[in-house]
């Protein structure tokens, strides 16, 4: 897998690790550990994809740094599917062990660093509008149920995705310059306004990018494999499609007619003749 970076991995002196939906990140510095990780990624054989192929979200990203500044980026999109810097691959072998890597991560000296001190680290938080049941149904455009299947490298607000030019008492978070993410959705269910298309992309705001940070307080939370319930904000033509109200848009199914939210509040989901009823419990 590593092979078909262009790096020579004896030349890799650091490996930054990114978990695609909670935003965690560290480095491996140490060469053992290097190793090891390079050797677990090159046990699979892949073979590029010559189709065009839809991605709906990443799980792990490994960023691989030599000393002059050169660096790959290997992307796990599944246990199927990964991606090598820019080009697609699928796995022929046998499906990637991603218990494996997750357990490597995880037992890796620093693969849960802190934020860097010379990036910046916001957290922005402001008053939302409570909303209830019937205000989420009547104002969301779209209401799904589906699983998280991942979530894309963080971006900027900016036509490049990168940091804008300024220093940092220049930014002004929150409201002229944000970093946001796309989460990636496979749809079980439409209850309103179903789209032609099984797969969607939501944006949430906050995120890293490089070593920038920004948490946003009410935005919505997300984990790889989670079946949730969500209310949606989209206007057809209109780049981005949003939770309602924030967390408050976003459920954890607990069964196929029953879900809850963070802060406790429950719905059920009941099919009355042509539409759907969401019902606080």
């Amino acid at each position: 897998m590593t092979t078909l970076s262009g790096i020579d991995e004896s030349e890799v002196t650091e490996v930054s690790i990114r978990n695609g939906l909670s935003g965690e990140s560290g480095t491996i510095d140490n060469t053992i550990e290097i190793e090891k990780l390079i050797s677990i990624l090159d046990n699979y054989s892949l073979e590029e994809f010559y189709e065009e192929s839809y991605l709906n979200g990443y799980r792990h990203f490994f960023y691989f740094y030599t000393d002059s500044g050169n660096f790959s980026r290997v992307s796990i999109v599944d246990n199927n599917t990964v991606q090598v810097d820019r080009v697609l691959y699928n796995v022929i072998n046998s499906p990637i062990d991603l218990v494996e890597i997750e357990e490597f991560i995880d037992s890796s000296s620093n693969s849960k660093s802190a934020p860097s001190d010379d990036g910046l680290n916001v957290e922005v938080s402001g008053l939302v509008e409570f909303l209830s049941t019937d205000d989420l149904v009547s104002q969301s455009d779209i209401i799904i149920t589906g699983t998280v299947t991942g979530a894309y490298p963080s971006r900027w607000n900016t036509p490049d995705g990168q940091r804008p030019d300024k220093a940092d008492s220049e930014l002004d978070i929150g409201t002229e310059d944000m970093i946001y993410t796309h989460i990636g959705i496979h749809v079980s269910k439409y209850l309103k306004n179903p789209l032609d298309t099984g797969d969607l992309q939501i944006t949430i705001d906050g995120g890293t990018v490089g070593d920038d940070s920004i948490w946003v307080e009410d935005s919505p939370s997300f984990e790889y494999g989670e079946n949730v319930l969500l209310f949606l904000d989209w206007t057809p033509g209109r780049e981005g499609m949003t939770v309602t109200g924030g967390y408050q848009g976003k459920f954890t199914m607990i069964n196929d007619t029953a879900a809850v939210r963070g802060d406790g509040m429950s719905v059920t989901i009941t099919e009355k003749y042509d539409h759907w009823a969401i019902t606080e419990i």
